[in-house]
């Protein structure tokens, strides 16, 4: 077992990284065993041996949460601040902007394994929405397991059959959260283990786990039991329940997928990039529960002069509400509000904003007021480049390197020689995150600066971004208009 590369001291990281991406349901019931769980503390008086009482902190329990309770929380009130509590997720728009500026616009021709890449996961997933996949995983987790095999049953006995029957490789995406262990040696990746479950939490006492393992003869499947504290990676296998051998003997069927893969790590590692925002995240939640908790504990209350004693008269009481008022001196003027200092909120949002601005520019990005907005709404933000389009080539370049070996795997599978398979990849080589009102003012400045000295190609496309600023449309139909504005340009000019 000591030449196992096990995961399981980064299982809850990368847990947590998937619940901050998915946010909603996912961030309220954390997945994470270890940053998921608050543990809470209280104060005791206890008496020490000279006799002298002290404040001892003694714990009060747990709570399934990502929210940080105060120092000496009450659990009542630490539950209450929870279920009210907003988390804006800054971790999503970043992933994002990297996958889909990347994985839509990679042009492929798939030749002679296209038709066995029509159906990867037995519900119609094709390769490039596969690979859209891939691409958001890893720009979450920073590398992750596919696991390419041939489908387990078969009936066709030629290549037409297959084809006229549809049969597909599977593809099965393994997040880091699932990764059991991995075994090298001299040439390369000898097994490769992870559980089915895509979270194993390790701070049950039992739990039954099914494990599968990929060796270069051969996959099995086990269900093992781990005891208390146990991680995946400890498992002890005995006999399969099922076994069989793989398409490709002498190869462990995965395909790694890294970003910016760590050199000097012999097991896949990769840069993640939700880690910082999650983190940052994670801090913007709990300033935000802050504000929320403090509005809810300090509202507005009204001071009444009276001259009633021990309270406000009871008709006084009945107009403006049992509770919702406190009785002052007669003489200290008219009713007025009471508020909280309202200072300490406004640091508190705007410590929240600097936050979400660091979050989006360690990204690449950059978040800056609308100073057309700034009438409506002096916070009005938008998302813009920064070091954007330096950053998402290199992710290009990354998910380009998994898609070549992928399809490499793949054509080993079907027996295919990839050099004659006439197989394609291009992928984007600019990728810019313009405002829509710099893009058209660009393309219209461009059009009326240079015009028929732009050329054809020149005019399409400045038109084509022109629209595309100025109308919401999908890819289908802005071609459609640009190809109607083409073809009606020479009989305006005849």
């Amino acid at each position: 077992m000591d030449d196992r590369h096990t995961f399981d001291d980064a299982r809850g990281w990368h847990a947590f990284l998937s619940d901050a991406y998915r946010g909603g349901w996912h961030w309220d019931n954390p997945s994470s065993p270890t940053l998921g769980t608050a543990r809470l503390y209280g104060y005791e008086l206890r008496r020490t041996e000279s006799g002298r009482e002290v404040a001892v902190e003694v714990p009060r329990g747990t709570e399934r949460t990502y929210l940080v309770p105060w120092q000496g929380e009450q659990p009542a009130d630490f539950r209450r601040r929870r279920h009210l509590a907003f988390y804006a997720n800054i971790t999503e728009p970043v992933v994002d902007a990297y996958a889909d500026a990347v994985a839509p616009g990679v042009s492929r021709e798939l030749g002679d394994l296209g038709p066995y890449l029509r159906d990867l996961d037995g519900e119609g997933l094709r390769w490039p929405e596969h690979v859209a996949v891939v691409a958001r995983q890893m720009a979450i987790h920073g590398a992750l397991a596919v696991i390419i095999e041939p489908p387990r049953a078969n009936a066709a006995t030629t290549r037409e059959e297959e084809i006229a029957a549809r049969v597909s490789v599977r593809a099965r995406v393994v997040p880091p959260t699932a990764w059991a262990w991995m075994k090298f040696d001299d040439a390369g990746l000898a097994e490769f283990a992870y559980a089915d479950a895509p979270v194993v939490d390790e701070t049950r006492q039992t739990q039954a786990v099914t494990i599968w393992r990929y060796t270069r003869d051969a996959w099995e499947r086990h269900v093992v039991s781990l005891g208390s504290s146990q991680g995946v990676g400890e498992a002890t296998l005995s006999t399969p329940l099922s076994t069989g051998p793989h398409a490709v003997p002498g190869r462990v069927p995965v395909v790694f997928a890294t970003h910016r893969r760590d050199p000097l790590s012999r097991a896949p590692s990769g840069r993640s990039l939700a880690a910082t925002p999650a983190a940052i995240g994670r801090q913007v939640y709990q300033l935000l529960s802050q504000v929320e908790d403090t509005q809810r504990r300090a509202p507005p209350f009204l001071s009444v002069p009276t001259t009633a004693r021990g309270g406000l008269e009871p008709e006084v009481d009945l107009r403006v509400g049992p509770g919702t008022a406190l009785p002052a001196p007669e003489g200290a003027g008219s009713p007025s509000w009471v508020t909280f200092p309202p200072d300490s909120l406004t640091d508190l949002r705007t410590h929240a904003l600097f936050l979400i601005a660091l979050a989006y520019r360690t990204a690449g990005l950059e978040v800056q007021a609308d100073q057309s907005a700034q009438t409506q709404s002096g916070e009005a933000l938008r998302v813009r480049s920064r070091d954007f389009e330096a950053r998402a080539q290199q992710f290009a370049r990354d998910l380009q390197a998994y898609e070549q070996r992928a399809l490499a795997l793949v054509a080993d599978i079907l027996g295919v020689d990839l050099d004659t398979a006439e197989v394609t990849l291009t992928y984007p080589k600019r990728f810019v995150l313009d405002d829509p009102a710099e893009a058209l003012a660009k393309a219209t400045l461009l059009l009326t600066q240079l015009g028929d000295r732009l050329g054809e190609t020149g005019t399409t496309l400045a038109i084509r971004q022109a629209i595309s600023a100025a109308l919401a449309l999908d890819d289908e139909t802005l071609a459609k208009v640009v190809e109607q504005i083409d073809a009606s340009q020479p009989a305006a000019q005849e």
